[in-house]
């Protein structure tokens, strides 16, 4: 469906954006992130779990000056769909410097859009969106802090090293005198026994994970175009540990992470990070984004561990607009009953 409106056209219909186009604009745009492409939109498309959402703006030229995609998930299937079901944007609205007024209409547009196929929207901002804050109150969103971690691969290997906390480097130098090395995955034994990983410490922190076949997608179609990147610690030839990396433009972003824990005292955990951080440096990579970092102000044993790192503690917040709030409420009570079953 298109909107043609104060000489801009809105569409949130796929295929009415050129691919080229679009791939240009993200490749092309300073904020533009993998979780704007076309790969990331096609990575869950046709999965009963995903619904990919795309809003595009263009101008009188019929050129792209905007663009938000967002995935709907859900929990359950069925009658349970609805209740489950909630959409996140990973990195905000695109938008042409040139046309600031676009974001406003991509926001409205796919709230319309979205309104009766997600109980609520999350935006989990990678860059600074305060120019966008009008925007998003127009269309009733929740503004709340929420931290990241920007570690500068451009930094000397030295600075990057002295900047790790003292008992980290030592648990570092642990894993690599018994042996621990890390190297990307090269098999499909591999990737499978890296899966296993990670259902395990998902199952054990209680958290939803992807089915298989979103990971079997995305290692088929994302790897050879260099957007993923899995690393493995072994020992001993056996896998005990495992990070998903997504790779676009020259940032790294830290996925999906998990180890064995029959082998914590290997600090695979210590040892994956900082080897990742040189292989991503030595390949061109200027900065590793390690996610999500909670609250400012509440202690997180997340955000504890990755400091011990290094790096910038940044805070961008995030962005919440519920399309319905009697469900909403609901859904957190069905969330937590989820857990308790897992």
């Amino acid at each position: 469906m298109s909107l043609i409106t104060n000489h801009y056209v809105i569409t949130n219909t796929v295929s009415d954006i050129d691919r080229q186009q679009w791939e240009f604009f993200v490749a092309e745009h300073p904020q533009g992130s993998f979780f704007h492409t076309p790969d990331y939109v096609d990575l869950h498309r046709g999965l009963k779990e995903y619904t990919p959402y795309v809003v595009a703006a263009f101008d009188s030229t019929k050129q792209l000056v905007g663009l938000l995609v967002a995935i709907r998930s859900s929990v359950y299937n069925g009658i349970g769909r609805y209740v489950t079901s909630r959409a996140i944007v990973v990195g905000g609205p695109l938008v042409d410097s040139q046309h600031p007024e676009v974001a406003e209409m991509l926001l409205k547009s796919y709230c319309k859009t979205i309104k009766y196929s997600a109980i609520y929207t999350q935006f989990r901002n990678q860059f600074d969106t305060s120019e966008f804050q009008v925007a998003f109150q127009h269309v009733k969103a929740r503004f709340e802090e929420h931290l990241d971690i920007l570690i500068d691969l451009q930094k000397p290997e030295e600075t990057l090293w002295q900047e790790v906390h003292p008992k980290r480097r030592n648990k570092i130098r642990q894993a690599q005198k018994q042996h621990v090395e890390v190297r990307k995955l090269s098999t499909i034994e591999e990737r499978e026994k890296s899966l296993r990983i990670l259902r395990n410490v998902y199952r054990r922190e209680k958290l939803p994970l992807a089915k298989k076949v979103f990971f079997e997608r995305a290692f088929d179609t994302l790897i050879p175009k260099g957007y993923l990147k899995v690393y493995g610690a072994f020992h001993q030839q056996k896998l005990i540990g495992t990070r998903y990396l997504l790779s676009y433009k020259t940032q790294i972003f830290d996925w999906y992470a998990g180890s064995d824990e029959q082998f914590y005292a290997l600090r695979p955990n210590d040892l994956l990070p900082w080897k990742i951080f040189l292989i991503s440096k030595a390949e061109g990579h200027t900065q590793f984004d390690f996610g999500g970092a909670g609250k400012p102000n509440i202690p997180y044993g997340v955000r504890d561990y990755k400091l011990r790192f290094g790096g910038t503690l940044v805070n961008y917040g995030r962005y919440e607009i519920i399309h319905n709030n009697v469900i909403f409420a609901f859904m957190r009570v069905v969330f937590r009953f989820w857990q308790r079953l897992h």
